[in-house]
């Protein structure tokens, strides 16, 4: 059985997971999730049909694959916390026990989604130097950026110290993990400057398409919103940490960040049924793709009932007809039969005839 909260103890490294609330619905992001996976079946079946896969290969679809990635991991957590706590009481609070390293592994899936701010940034930098940046640039970057985040994660659990964390921060949590301090200020300042990127390099590629009456594809807007939706998600954990306590705010600002946080923090919690949506609805090749498809699967069904219909019709003809023509055959033989009654009872009158004569 759990202990209670009371005689929980720093010395002892457990998962923190809050009940459920405005935070933290892992029944409900589980559910989330799975649409989103079958709204990207749909995404890329459509894109397939339609020839725009390719198109869009390195740039929409790298971040929906590697948003997929992380959602699965996230997903997964989510999966074991439900099927892991315990709910004989009501709390506001359960513990479950872990190692320093599985908490340490686990709190870096939960915050990997953060890594998708550097796929952004890539794909971002590529577009803006089109020309004199090959695609490789991206991949390779990307590659580096997960080599040093892995990299961190693995000397964090070698060399880190063991810290006590508060739990406050986050819906799921530990009492303590194994921390760089130094090389993670590092990675959280960088991850955080980061997130300008793509905005800046978005708003400026608009600016250009517009005053060169270039074609509007949504690429870039669909980058733009991924990348404001990362930014505000930070600027909300930046306010509602600073409305701690750390520095003195105003009384509006103090009633206004906690729905604001609500907001953000729902927003990135469903982020990945969002990605999909977004890039149906600012990308006009997939838009176009997606709507054909569903359309064209409309018009499919309703063709196949109406052609079983017509194969009902068809056969109750047929069935009518082969009545029709049995019952037709009934009446030519009652008629057949009712002619030769007749004929039988004329040849017989005919004789009883010829035998009167013969007796006169």
């Amino acid at each position: 059985k759990q202990p209670p909260i009371d005689v929980i103890t720093r010395n002892s490294t457990e998962w923190i997971v809050h009940e459920d609330g405005i935070f933290y619905r892992p029944k409900l992001n589980v559910v989330f999730s799975w649409l989103g996976y079958a709204f990207l079946a749909i995404i890329v079946d459509s894109s397939c049909r339609k020839s725009v896969f390719r198109k869009h290969l390195h740039n929409v679809y790298l971040i929906l694959f590697f948003a997929l990635i992380f959602d699965f991991l996230e997903m997964g957590m989510h999966l074991f916390f439900i099927f892991n706590r315990s709910d004989e009481e009501q709390r506001e609070i359960w513990y479950l026990p872990t190692t320093t390293w599985k908490c340490t592994l686990g709190l870096w899936l939960y915050s990997s989604h953060f890594f998708l701010t550097y796929v952004e940034a890539m794909i971002s930098i590529h577009r803006f130097f089109l020309k004199t940046v090959h695609v490789r640039f991206m991949y390779i970057g990307i590659g580096i950026v997960f080599a040093l985040q892995a990299s961190l994660l693995v000397a964090s659990i070698s060399f880190g110290s063991t810290e006590a964390l508060d739990h406050h921060w986050s819906s799921v949590s530990c009492t303590s993990a194994y921390l760089l301090t130094g090389p993670t200020i590092v990675d959280i300042l960088v991850t955080s400057l980061t997130t300008a990127i793509t905005p800046v390099l978005s708003i400026l590629m608009i600016i250009n398409g517009i005053a060169r009456n270039q074609e509007y594809s949504g690429v870039t807007a669909f980058l733009l919103i991924s990348s404001l939706s990362m930014f505000d998600f930070l600027i909300s954990l930046t306010s509602w940490f600073l409305s701690l306590g750390f520095v003195e705010m105003p009384e509006f600002l103090l009633d206004f960040i906690p729905s604001f946080v609500v907001v953000a923090w729902n927003m990135e919690d469903f982020r990945f049924p969002l990605l999909c949506l977004r890039a149906t609805l600012t990308v006009s090749d997939i838009r176009r793709a997606v709507f054909s498809t569903i359309t064209e699967s409309i018009t499919m069904l309703c063709s196949t009932k109406d052609n079983k219909k017509e194969e009902v019709l068809l056969k109750s003809v047929e069935t009518d007809g082969r009545l029709d023509k049995t019952r037709l055959d009934n009446e030519i033989q009652e008629f057949d039969h009712l002619l030769s009654s007749v004929f039988a009872e004329s040849n017989e009158r005919n004789s009883k005839d010829h035998l009167l004569i013969r007796e006169h």
